[in-house]
């Protein structure tokens, strides 16, 4: 046996399927840690695909995983688990990750890949746009939904 000091983050960022304006979150499918990090952190920035109403959230409330209490900020980020995936919602895009790790393996084209995707752009739907927008995201929305 070890004995290890717990973990209290600072601060966690998770990403949900939907939440009210209070913070009230439901999560779909599998999670890994993202209700013990909405207790364990100091403080909580939830971003969510959807904003849905308080009312919304109350018709079943055994849906949801994270508490407005736990929640100290809410974002409207629809597509904000990319280039992961969220379930029932899109795949990951396995092509731009394995070019993100390609590209990690040599300092130079790290870099050129780090300047396209994420210095060289003002904002997230820059990056979505730039990584193949509407379509691509359809694409993957298509590959998370399909039954084959």
């Amino acid at each position: 046996m070890t004995a290890v000091p717990a973990l209290y983050p600072d601060v966690a960022l998770i990403h949900v399927h939907e939440s009210d304006l209070f913070g009230n979150c439901r999560i779909r499918g599998i999670t890994v840690a993202d209700w013990d990090l909405s207790r364990a952190s100091k403080h909580v920035i939830v971003s969510a695909e959807r904003i849905v109403s308080t009312d919304e959230i109350r018709s079943d409330p055994n849906a949801t995983a994270i508490p407005a209490f736990c929640v100290d900020a809410v974002c409207h980020v629809p597509y904000g688990s990319y280039p992961g995936n969220m379930a029932g919602e899109y795949f990951s895009d396995e092509v731009h990750l394995k070019a993100w790790l390609d590209a990690e393996r040599d300092v130079a084209a790290y870099r050129v890949f780090l300047d396209k995707y994420l210095y060289g752009v003002d904002c997230f739907e820059d990056y979505l746009e730039i990584c193949g927008g509407k379509e691509r995201l359809a694409e993957l929305r298509r590959l998370e939904n399909s039954s084959e």
